[in-house]
């Protein structure tokens, strides 16, 4: 029996404006927090607490994805995506999840991985798909200034998230993935008529990679995604990320638009 062709149906930046949390609770995170919680965050002495930030939960991204997959039928997978540690993320938000959908979807929770966070999300919904034990899938890619970020990291966060949705509907087809340890080879364009989405770590990240690739301010995560939500073009999309923080290097391919 032969696979259904899994495509990316949708590519959502999650409209989060008017969104907010009090000042006491951006305090609050801010002061509970203690030594362990910052080094696992990355924190060095050079951090710093966003004053200005309007403190979108990942709670609130999270009812602002269901509010828009309400509207585009049900996923049988849910998948968040962050690239920072986090406290168990698809655990505490699996209840909004729950609260949504009924019967539960496989809910998963991807972290721990840097900005190749997404693409693992992505690698194992489409894994679901091809093996017919989802029919559709859905992975949120999160990202918020609540937290502090070092100076020196180069990739200072936003309040953002990002909707992508698989199905085997109408869309681009999702041709391939690949999540691996290692500096990226550098290499020229892409084939013909495909579109490089990348970010800059460092400026001394990989030098020579993408030289013809689209590339986006670098944020936490979310910046390359929130850049394919943007796309209108027809033509196949390469978007392509390295971290070398931890090590990973990571890319996933999409046909052109039928």
């Amino acid at each position: 029996m032969t696979a259904p062709v899994c495509r990316l149906e949708a590519v959502i930046d999650l409209p989060l404006d008017g969104i907010a949390i009090s000042a006491d609770v951006r305090t609050f995170h801010r002061y509970s927090m203690g030594a362990s919680s910052l080094a696992a965050h990355r924190v060095n002495e050079g951090a710093e607490w966003p004053e200005d930030a309007p403190g979108v939960s990942y709670y609130q991204m999270t009812e602002a994805a269901l509010a828009e997959l309400g509207g585009r039928g049900r996923v049988d997978a849910f998948s968040f995506a962050t690239s920072v540690p986090d406290a168990q993320v698809s655990h505490f938000l699996s209840q909004l999840v729950a609260r949504a959908i009924d019967p539960l979807p496989h809910v998963l929770g991807v972290t721990d991985q840097g900005v190749a966070a997404p693409f693992t999300a992505l690698r194992l919904a489409r894994r679901r798909i091809a093996l017919g034990l989802a029919a559709r899938a859905a992975v949120l890619v999160l990202e918020h200034r609540m937290f502090p970020a070092a100076v020196d990291l180069g990739r200072r966060p936003v309040d953002r998230a990002v909707l992508l949705v698989l199905g085997t509907g109408e869309g681009r087809p999702f041709e391939s993935v690949a999540v691996a340890s290692g500096r990226p080879d550098a290499r020229g364009a892409a084939r013909e008529g495909e579109r490089v989405i990348t970010s800059t770590y460092r400026s001394d990240a990989a030098p020579g990679e993408f030289p013809d690739a689209t590339v986006v301010e670098p944020t936490a995560g979310t910046a390359v995604w929130a850049e394919l939500a943007r796309d209108g073009g027809a033509g196949p999309v390469r978007v392509a990320e390295y971290d070398p923080l931890v090590g990973y290097r990571a890319e996933a391919v999409f046909g052109a638009r039928d």
